[in-house]
């Protein structure tokens, strides 16, 4: 596991709904430890439980389980 902080890459990969977000191996994260005050450690541990449902379902089965329930659950409306 490794943290990167790129506000860029969440603004294109979440478009900028996300503040962090797990694509395994690597933790991103939209801003420095600092900013995020008390929910870091919070953040830090989501995330992390995504990566470890990532490495059960073998990666790609998790990201289509992923994207099936958001879409299916949350529709974007347009």
């Amino acid at each position: 596991m490794k943290i990167i902080v790129s506000p860029k890459a969440i603004k294109y990969l979440t478009f900028n709904f996300a503040t962090a977000i797990s694509i395994y191996p690597f933790i991103i994260l939209k801003y420095p430890k600092d900013k995020y005050e008390k929910n870091y450690k919070t953040i830090i541990n989501h995330e992390k439980i995504h990566l470890k449902q990532q490495q059960e379902l073998l990666i790609l089965p998790f990201y289509f389980l992923y994207f099936f329930f958001y879409f299916h659950c949350c529709p974007i409306k347009l």
